[in-house]
């Protein structure tokens, strides 16, 4: 990937509001707005990893809630989406066109937001 830095998982960071504009330049990206210290995100976040094993080509960002407060309300008001945490964001050409919350995240329920 052009930007971001990879975190200890298989998924990078944004590397800012310039890496969330540049989400515009990639067909699909799924952004994943996370706590590590909440239990139903760290189970999320599970789930998100056995998703980017069974599809590595497919944009995974990571953006850790705790750190980084201000690019995800940035995120949420750039988008119109209200923040939760754990969240799933699915863009097409930097559009939002999805989203999934807490217990919804599910490797399924992300190859289901892909297909459509």
């Amino acid at each position: 990937m052009f930007w971001g830095s990879k975190n200890e998982s298989t998924m990078m960071t944004l590397g800012g509001e310039a890496g969330f504009a540049r989400l515009a330049e990639l067909d699909v990206a799924l952004l994943f707005k996370h706590s590590p210290t909440c239990v139903i995100s760290v189970h999320a976040n599970s789930e998100v990893e056995k998703f980017r094993e069974a599809h590595p080509a497919v944009p995974v960002f990571l953006i850790s809630v705790k750190k980084e407060r201000p690019l995800s309300n940035y995120i949420a008001e750039s988008t119109g989406i209200d923040h939760a945490s754990p969240q799933i964001i699915v863009f097409r050409k930097g559009n939002a066109s999805g989203v999934v919350t807490h217990g919804e995240i599910t490797v399924q329920r992300l190859k289901t937001m892909l297909e459509c």
